[in-house]
């Protein structure tokens, strides 16, 4: 359940060929918490999208897009990638999440 001063933002991100776009995101949270939305949408195979740090996984398959909530409470850059396989190392993760 989020908190109800939350602030509230989306981003859309298209998962293809084992990557995300787009690969850098920022948002700024104003010091409370960001409850962030990702619409993320599956071209051509099925992908894994992760967000490791924050603890987040969702399986798309091929030409579905799935609604990803994330509460973040704290700012730091996050990594995040749009993959294949079932894990996410350093290599793969391709895209850059800034939370100020």
């Amino acid at each position: 359940m989020a908190p109800a001063d939350v602030q509230r933002v989306a981003f859309e991100i298209v998962a293809r060929n084992n990557q995300c776009e787009p690969s850098v995101l920022a948002a700024d949270r104003q010091g409370r918490a960001l409850l962030i939305t990702f619409q993320v949408t599956s071209v051509g195979k099925q992908h894994i999208f992760q967000i490791p740090d924050l603890n987040v996984r969702a399986t798309l398959p091929a030409g579905t897009q799935v609604s990803v909530p994330v509460l973040v409470e704290r700012s730091g850059i996050y990594w995040y990638g749009c993959n294949s396989l079932p894990w996410l190392g350093p290599l793969a993760a391709k895209g850059k999440l800034a939370i100020k």
